[in-house]
């Protein structure tokens, strides 16, 4: 009997990459649910985000304390959001924005007069906004303003990738100027 057929092997096989599959399922389902997420919780405020989802070890770091992330923990400007191997967060604001952070993912909630701001310092994530005033996506020295649509953003620290799933025309990509030393 070979080891493909071998349903023990199969099983093990799976079993080990039980992980991977469900993060790439959580990051599918954003997709699809991101209408229905924007309509669960009336009475958040849009500049506090509620976690619906997270699968793995996850935490919200704010000022030097760092928590566990778990299904309705409340993330505000100024926290970062850190996951593990592994690991997946999805994360709603009722002002009309979605985010969905892959594995090894760190992510900076920020605000720059009254601009919203998410700096991607490392990892991936998938964010879908339909906000008046837009959003800024700050990955490396890339920052994406996006008001409708989804992109899907990526920061190995070596490369930055932007990829635009759909955007309605406001999808705007500049480059940070950086300061002479």
């Amino acid at each position: 009997m070979t080891s493909s057929s071998n349903p023990r092997s199969r099983t093990r096989f799976l079993r080990h990459r039980r992980p991977a599959w469900a993060v790439l399922a959580l990051l599918a389902i954003v997709g699809t649910t991101a209408s229905v997420l924007l309509a669960v919780d009336s009475r958040a405020s849009s500049e506090t985000g509620t976690v619906v989802a997270t699968l793995g070890k996850a935490w919200r770091v704010r000022g030097t304390e760092r928590q566990p992330l778990a299904r309705q923990s409340r993330i505000r400007m100024g926290d970062i959001l850190v996951t593990g191997p592994a690991t997946g967060v999805l994360a709603y604001w009722n002002g009309g924005l979605v985010v969905c952070l892959g594995e090894n993912t760190e992510m900076a909630i920020e605000q720059r007069g009254s601009q919203p701001v998410l700096k991607l310092t490392g990892g991936q994530a998938r964010i879908t906004a339909d906000l008046p005033i837009g959003l800024d996506i700050q990955v490396g020295a890339t920052i994406t303003r996006l008001k409708r649509g989804t992109l899907r953003v990526a920061n190995s620290g070596d490369q930055v990738v932007i990829h635009v799933e759909h955007a309605i025309a406001d999808c705007l990509v500049r480059q940070r100027l950086v300061d002479p030393m």
